[in-house]
């Protein structure tokens, strides 16, 4: 199993969907800088952006949670 902080998910799924951060910013209606932040750890998505950001990666709500890391391969994950 991977153990990956919240920002590197985040950013590892915007990759992949070949999004740059300028563009997933735009899709929920937030500035470039913020998803730099969530990237990064430097702050979390409210709960607002937090569904629109799963939603676009494609991702379940429950996996980005209080925890520091995010276990891929977990239950929760598949």
């Amino acid at each position: 199993m991977v153990r990956r902080s919240m920002g590197e998910l985040i950013k590892k799924q915007r990759i992949e969907k070949g999004l740059s951060q300028s563009n997933l910013a735009e899709q929920i209606g937030i500035t470039r800088q913020s998803i730099s932040k969530w990237e990064t750890n430097t702050s979390r998505p409210d709960y607002e952006n937090l569904i629109s950001l799963c939603e676009i990666l494609d991702l379940p709500i429950d996996i980005i949670d209080d925890k520091k890391y995010i276990v891929e391969g977990s239950k929760k994950y598949e």
